[in-house]
């Protein structure tokens, strides 16, 4: 019987894949079974231990750009907890016009989650999609994540632009952090003035002003993108740090580091993604339901493990039927991405 072992559990925190050695040690109180058989309490333990560690993997959070910690993850399935149930209506509502009965989807689907089920009687309610990572893996290895938000604008056409001293404040705290002349040089892009909208002379400012300010900081406006997240292996790029990404260089930067393993540059994940942003193009040529709704803070969820690699345009929660459909450059922001992950490899097959 074994009384006082261990298991001694090494691995080196440091390498983004790191071996791990799992060792019986101390054996000063280890005693023979007279009558035969295994220590079964010994093998319970170790049993149980492996148990917690599956139990822990399985429910996992998978949300890398979002704030809110509504959402995780179980047994292949996402589960997306109501936060505000208008935009909880608003992307049920949204991914059923997409899976319809099962039937006939639309041919979003081919790139969008998969519904599974609405659990209307749950408090809070629940949207539960299958859960994308598992494209790439098994569910317990480490999914190198990117989050790309799509759009030029981070607001609906027919925002609200009533000047307010809430948004005046919200503008001065966050020109705080700009370079001196960035806001004078963003404002004469945004109305013609460097000086900006008249009522910045007595503290106040409208909603879309400030968000189309804010948006100007950001690649949005040029590529029809920007990214919110991103996490491989040791590398991270928060939401915060991601505001600070201006230009296409720095993105590229960015990219680049996403793209790369241990051995370089990793030509094949690449490749793949690129056929992936082909795919979401096509789909969103054919796809009915995307030229009914104007689409607002939707995002492309890159993934990518172990040497494959998957896409999922993901949230929904502020798009609306429109029969204008997309005037915020989410084609343009699909193609130039591509244009984007194709500039990395024709920079390393040269």
């Amino acid at each position: 019987r074994m009384y006082g072992s261990s298991l001694l559990v090494v691995y080196d925190a440091a390498a983004e894949r790191p071996t791990i050695r799992v060792r019986m040690i101390d054996f000063a109180h280890i005693f023979p079974i007279k009558d035969g058989g295994v220590d079964h309490g010994y093998l319970h333990g170790v049993a149980f231990l492996e148990s917690c560690l599956r139990t822990t993997l399985s429910r996992r959070h998978q949300q890398v750009g979002g704030a809110h910690g509504n959402i995780s993850a179980i047994n292949g399935e996402l589960i997306k907890v109501e936060d505000k149930p208008d935009q909880f209506d608003t992307e049920v509502a949204f991914y059923r016009k997409v899976w319809g009965d099962g039937t006939s989807p639309d041919p979003l689907s081919n790139v969008m989650p998969r519904l599974i089920r609405v659990n209307e009687d749950a408090s809070p309610r629940e949207l539960v999609i299958s859960d994308a990572t598992r494209l790439v893996s098994q569910g317990y290895e480490t999914v190198s994540v990117m989050d790309i938000k799509l759009g030029v604008r981070s607001f609906r056409a027919n925002c609200e632009n009533d000047p307010k001293e809430s948004y005046f404040t919200k503008f001065t705290t966050f020109e705080q952090d700009l370079s001196p002349g960035r806001a004078e040089e963003l404002w004469k892009q945004i109305c013609g003035s460097k000086d900006g909208p008249r009522c910045l002379r007595n503290g106040k400012l409208g909603k879309r002003d400030y968000l189309a300010f804010r948006d100007a900081t950001t690649t949005s406006h040029e590529l029809g993108f920007r990214l919110t997240a991103l996490v491989h292996g040791d590398y991270r790029v928060s939401q915060n740090d991601s505001r600070s990404l201006e230009t296409k260089t720095q993105f590229l930067e960015c990219l680049e580091h996403y793209l790369c393993n241990e051995q370089g540059f990793d030509m094949g994940v690449a490749t793949q993604f690129v056929d992936e942003l082909k795919a979401v193009s096509l789909a969103l040529s054919k796809s009915e339901v995307y030229h009914q709704h104007e689409l607002v803070g939707t995002s492309l969820l890159f993934l990518h493990c172990n040497g494959k690699a998957a896409i999922r345009w993901i949230d929904f929660a502020n798009s609306m039927p429109s029969e204008g459909g997309d005037d915020n450059g989410i084609s343009d922001g699909v193609h130039r991405m591509s244009l984007a992950v194709q500039e990395l490899i024709g920079k390393y097959s040269a």
